[in-house]
């Protein structure tokens, strides 16, 4: 019986949040701070879709800052993109931790990543034409 009551519920479900089938980076470079932010979250009332929005919010940020073309914005929208990638991961740790799932959760994440894809090229192009590195 003192086992069962030495048995952290919410570690075990924070540690479960995060994916087994994560990339390197992720598993090793995000994951492990990024279950807390993810905790924090649930704590503070927040749901995956609203962390996933953020995210694309991020990216477009970042896209921004790369349209630039000057070092600082590239810099600045580097940083903007690994907070977005993070936010990206939180929002399925948070889904998993509090057991949040939806359709329309899934579908947001999948079109707001490929999104953030897409604002992110078109701004390091724009960025570049502005660089004066176009044809």
């Amino acid at each position: 019986m003192r086992a069962l009551a030495a048995v952290d519920e919410d570690e075990i479900l924070l540690s479960s949040a995060v994916k087994a089938s994560d990339g390197f980076f992720t598993t090793f470079f995000v994951s492990t701070y990024s279950r807390y932010i993810a905790r924090w979250a649930a704590r503070r009332g927040f749901t995956p879709n609203q962390v996933t929005s953020v995210s694309m919010l991020l990216g477009v940020l970042a896209a921004l800052a790369f349209a630039t073309g000057r070092t600082a914005g590239m810099i600045a929208g580097a940083l903007l993109l690994q907070i977005a990638f993070t936010a990206d991961c939180v929002d399925g740790q948070l889904a998993r931790y509090t057991r949040r799932f939806s359709k329309l959760g899934a579908w947001l994440d999948s079109v707001f990543d490929r999104g953030k894809e897409y604002v992110v090229y078109a701004g390091l192009a724009f960025g570049a034409t502005v660089n004066g590195a176009g044809p």
